[in-house]
């Protein structure tokens, strides 16, 4: 077996056990009811310390994007004298982007230093942090888009880039291995579902607040959804953390293709 299918196959024992835990925590109750040697708690929702701000889920996505960073620096290290102007533009565009994505998860060094919010991102921030993307749809949803399209379009799109494209590196940084096709694959998993509820507007919704309407002996529709869409968790969380593990292998067979050139 080689060294990147184990440590795919290690990625998504990982996933399973993020997806045990969230169903456990998600409806504790409901499974309380039903094994008499757990204590039943009106208790039910996603795991805040896993899947909540500054949680487990968002320290990892800082690690992948972080170490995505610096396989950059070592390609640069290498090649920067080699690249031509507008592939070392592509290049330098890119790690910004990176660099812009880091800050923003950490927004800007107040997860760890914990300053007060400047007045400016304190009216404008719903989560009344020092960041872009919580303070408009416009920051938020138009990253997250081209994410989502940077992280599922290339395997389906390779071959119309090489024809169209007459540029080895260019090509090579688009796709630089077949093996991000299982991410992209992973990322449609979990996207479709929710995505096809919300856009045919059929979601379920709660008939209490949510998370109280799982206080309930009765299976409701809602709960049915969020297990089919994986809901259940944070998903939102689930797709960035998805979109790092892809940047990362991204960046790091990138740096492997041109290893030795």
């Amino acid at each position: 077996m080689s060294k990147n299918k184990l440590l795919f196959i290690i990625f998504n024992l990982f996933l399973v056990t993020l997806f045990l835990e969230g169903f456990y925590h998600y409806y504790y109750y409901k499974i309380s009811l039903l094994v008499d040697s757990i204590p039943t708690r009106a208790t039910s929702g996603q795991n805040q310390l896993i899947w909540g701000e500054n949680g487990f889920v968002e320290t990892v996505q800082i690690i992948f994007i972080l170490f995505s960073i610096i396989f950059f620096f070592l390609f640069l290290k290498i090649h920067n004298t080699k690249l031509k102007v507008f592939d070392k533009l592509c290049v330098y565009l890119y790690i910004a982007g990176l660099f812009y994505f880091f800050f923003e998860e950490i927004s800007w060094g107040q997860h760890f230093f914990h300053w007060e919010t400047p007045n400016y991102f304190s009216q404008m921030n719903h989560q009344n942090e020092t960041n872009f993307h919580n303070t408009s749809n416009l920051f938020n949803e138009l990253p997250r888009s081209l994410l989502t399209i940077w992280c599922i379009i290339p395997f389906i799109s390779v071959k119309l880039f090489k024809v169209t494209i007459n540029n080895s590196f260019l090509i090579n940084f688009y796709y630089p291995s077949d093996n991000l096709r299982k991410i992209s694959i992973l990322i449609l998993i979990f996207y479709i579902p929710d995505f096809m509820l919300d856009g045919l507007n059929i979601y379920p919704e709660p008939s209490k607040p949510l998370g109280e309407h799982f206080i309930s002996e009765d299976i409701k529709p809602r709960e049915i959804a969020d297990l089919f869409t994986f809901n259940f968790i944070r998903l939102s969380e689930l797709i960035e953390l998805l979109f790092c593990y892809y940047i990362l292998n991204h960046s790091y067979y990138l740096f492997k293709k041109f290893k030795n050139y």
